[in-house]
């Protein structure tokens, strides 16, 4: 529902109206606001000091809402001004059509034969123009929505259809053509027109107040379409959103399983280097364990090679000794059998040879003894002589065992390495792909947020095409019932004026007539005056 409320004031040495339309009963504030603006779009800035609404033939201050009231006249009185006790010129009276209303002090109604009557105005021009046309304003907007705008003129099938909005006299147009067209060229020029205009006034008023209508009509119908369009364009934007944010979600919701798959192919990554890091640390405990064996074998090498010397040189010792108490067994038996060939051949001195060979026999044996002890301790020697080397070969084959293991263990520190730089790599393209994925995951919420957002804002833009689309129907039923109705009030008027006319030209005629017959019974009366003063002169001669 629409609610309209008429106002008015003396501002710049001169009467203002104006149409204010609102969607429902505004606030007081509101209502203050529209007015001032509607007055500075028609360059007077003004501030309201207070408004008198009319009520009856009497004007009251507006204290409350409830005063105002749909169709009603309000005067405003600007700040520094003092009201007139009554308005110059009151707002413009709402006849019982909104289509077209009167500006006149007493009636709703306007009575015109002549174009200095008031004018009436329509809808559109209240809310266009905020002026009451002129003569000429009417009859050029006229001249512009019939002429035929290849040649300038109008047409008489122009002429026939700016009649169809007046029903009442439509079946008169094309005598009213006829004679509006003087040269009879089946076209009317502006001159023409003018004098049309000027002969049917109040035809000229009600086409030019129904083509605005009707200009009107197709502006809102044109709207109308425009926000049908705009109502589809916002239901396939909807529908968009709709399926780009079910896309978005879809997109969201693979982004977040390929996030969940990356991040667990992280984690094993991690897993998987962390079990190499144990391995390296372990390959690096194992070579240098193996190291500390290699050198403690190298070491223990080094002390067998010093045993071995030290035995080699007990053992050159021990042969020397064998050799010294060789000889010395040998001198002791050659002594012996000295001594022996003595006992024989020296008889007497058998005991003291006796002791002598006892005692070499003592030191014989002794000397045997030692021998043979020298010997085993050679033969002692000797085998442990290949026990050292015996032990020095496994030594040997056990320090190159320890040196193959070093050297495994190198190398397997050196593919731990390779490993852990390849896994470093794993883990690193693994980490880029997750944060690839985040960041493609963080668009799509995005995207999605904006795709709500743009489905709430379709939606919102929808709503409210809905709601101003069924406004504008509402208007625009609201304005053609009031055409129709304004058709109808005009109809009378209309029909009054053509018949008028048509009597005045009957008249006219008949006036013609009488003139005519004026004159030629004056000139038969000059004839017979004529006739008679020359039979009067002949009759004298």
């Amino acid at each position: 529902m629409v609610f309209t409320v008429l106002v008015a004031g003396k501002v710049g040495g001169g009467s203002q109206n104006y149409e204010i339309q609102f969607p429902k009963r505004p606030k007081l504030d509101a209502l203050i606001k529209d007015a001032e603006r509607e007055f500075s779009l028609n360059r007077h800035d003004i501030k309201i000091k207070k408004m008198k609404v009319k009520k009856g033939d009497a004007w009251e201050d507006v204290h409350r809402e409830e005063q105002v009231t749909d169709y009603c006249q309000l005067y405003v009185v600007p700040e520094g001004k003092r009201p007139p006790s009554q308005p110059v010129q009151q707002p413009l009276q709402a006849r019982s059509s909104n289509t077209t209303y009167a500006a006149t002090t007493t009636t709703t109604t306007v009575k015109r034969s002549t174009s200095t009557a008031q004018p009436r105005m329509s809808y559109s021009t209240a809310v266009q123009s905020h002026a009451v046309p002129t003569f000429p304003e009417k009859v050029k907007f006229c001249f512009s929505c019939m002429e035929d705008p290849a040649v300038h003129l109008i047409r008489r099938e122009g002429f026939m259809a700016a009649f169809h909005h007046l029903p009442a006299i439509t079946n008169h147009a094309p005598d009213i053509f006829t004679k509006a067209d003087t040269n009879n060229d089946m076209m009317l020029d502006t001159s023409e027109f003018h004098r049309f205009g000027e002969i049917y006034p109040t035809i000229l008023d009600c086409l030019y107040y129904r083509l605005k209508d009707d200009q009107l009509r197709k502006n809102q119908e044109d709207e109308m379409r425009r926000q049908e369009n705009l109502k589809r364009n916002g239901q396939a934007a909807i529908d968009d959103a709709r399926r780009l944010h079910q896309d978005a979600l879809s997109e969201t919701a693979r982004l977040e399983d390929a996030l969940q798959k990356q991040t667990n192919a992280l984690t094993d990554a991690h897993r998987k280097q962390q079990n190499v890091l144990n391995d390296l640390e372990k390959a690096k405990h194992a070579t240098q364990q193996a190291k500390a064996d290699l050198q403690d074998l190298i070491n223990q090498k080094g002390g067998f090679k010093d045993e071995e010397i030290v035995r080699k040189t007990k053992v050159v010792e021990i042969a020397d000794k064998v050799k010294v108490a060789t000889i010395k067994v040998t001198e002791e038996t050659a002594k012996r059998g000295q001594a022996e060939q003595r006992l024989a051949e020296i008889r007497k001195m058998l005991e003291e040879q006796e002791r002598v060979v006892r005692h070499h026999d003592t030191q014989v044996k002794k000397f045997t003894d030692t021998l043979t002890n020298l010997r085993d301790a050679h033969q002692v020697a000797v085998e442990s002589v290949d026990a050292v080397g015996r032990d020095k070969q496994d030594l040997e084959n056990a320090i190159k065992d320890g040196e193959a293991r070093v050297a495994a263990g190198i190398e397997s520190v050196r593919n731990a390495m390779t490993q852990q730089r390849e896994k470093e790599n794993v883990v690193a393209r693994e980490q880029a792909k997750r944060d690839l994925i985040e960041r493609e995951l963080q668009t799509a919420h995005e995207k999605e947020a904006l795709c709500r957002a743009d489905t709430h804002i379709a939606t919102r833009e929808i709503g409210d095409a809905d709601g101003k689309l069924a406004a504008m129907k509402q208007e625009h039923e609201l304005l053609l019932q009031k055409i129709k109705q304004a058709q109808d009030e005009d109809g009378a008027m209309l029909r009054q004026e053509v018949a008028l006319r048509g009597q005045r030209e009957d008249l006219e005629k008949y006036e013609a007539d009488l003139r005519t017959d004026h004159r030629q019974f004056l000139t038969r009366q000059a004839n017979r005056s004529v006739v008679q003063t020359t039979v009067f002169s002949h009759s004298m001669n």
